[in-house]
């Protein structure tokens, strides 16, 4: 018999992420979503033949780092990857109705109409600007380090389409610590990307690919809940259109949640 319970809020990824894990050391778990399905903004549909990504359209997975929790998921759930075409690396940004190559190299950037010329020395003054001293969102970090046009011609498309999520929100540490890491260590991201491409060099450090699935990043989700209905509905109860309002820590421990 199961002698450990919990709770999760939200059913998005992370939320049924979490749930597949305590399952595995033999934690019984009731999650929680207020939407009608479990998944948060992945979801993948068909029209007229072509799969449509009604959020995140891949996501990164470095097979081989020690930290590759998406790779472990993904071999016990069966799931085969499809693997960005390396051939198609090139990201397009539409600015005035054009497309302009998002530049991937110091020559390219310096020549690409994408950024304006102030918006050009700002990002080279960038190993000038000292850390930050509290906890930033992703909008604010890259505004202060980089510079506003940056973030809207850069980095806010790349989170639309691995993230889906709003950089204003989305915390510097929590979705991108790699990044945050390269401040606290280097003072300055490009000091710290020319350090760590040195060591990748040297050391050949595991080197992330983009992936998605056949039908769709969608096929994750359903994996994740078929895998945890098939515990029986004594170890996990998926409950949708709950909405929960308060928790409230209890003096004897443990959490009571009130929606």
């Amino acid at each position: 018999m199961t002698s450990k319970r919990a709770i999760i809020v939200g059913g998005g990824i992370s939320g049924l992420s979490l749930a597949f894990f305590l399952r595995q050391a033999g934690v019984a778990v009731t999650l929680l979503e207020k939407e009608p399905r479990v998944g948060g903004v992945i979801r993948s549909s068909q029209s007229e033949g072509f799969l449509v990504e009604h959020g995140p359209n891949s996501t990164l997975h470095k097979p081989g780092d020690e930290s590759d929790a998406l790779g472990r998921v993904m071999a016990q759930l069966g799931l085969v990857p499809q693997v960005a075409n390396e051939k198609a690396s090139r990201r397009y940004v539409q600015k005035l109705g054009r497309l302009f190559p998002l530049p991937t190299s110091p020559w390219e950037f310096l020549q690409t109409p994408l950024f304006s010329p102030s918006a050009k020395l700002r990002l080279l003054l960038e190993p000038f600007w000292s850390r930050a001293e509290a906890e930033e969102s992703v909008a604010a970090f890259v505004s202060r380090r980089l510079g506003p046009e940056f973030l809207h011609w850069a980095i806010d498309p790349f989170i639309s389409g691995v993230y889906a999520g709003d950089p204003q929100v989305l915390s510097i540490r929590a979705a991108t610590p790699k990044i945050y890491a390269l401040e606290e260590r280097y003072g300055s991201l490009i000091r710290g990307a020319y350090a760590m491409r040195k060591k990748g060099r040297v050391t050949g450090m595991p080197k992330g690919r983009l992936i998605s699935f056949e039908n769709g990043m969608e096929s994750l989700i359903t994996a994740l809940r078929t895998r945890l209905m098939a515990s029986g509905s004594s170890q996990v109860r998926v409950m949708t259109g709950v909405t929960v309002e308060r928790l409230t820590a209890l003096p004897q421990g443990g959490w009571q949640v009130d929606g």
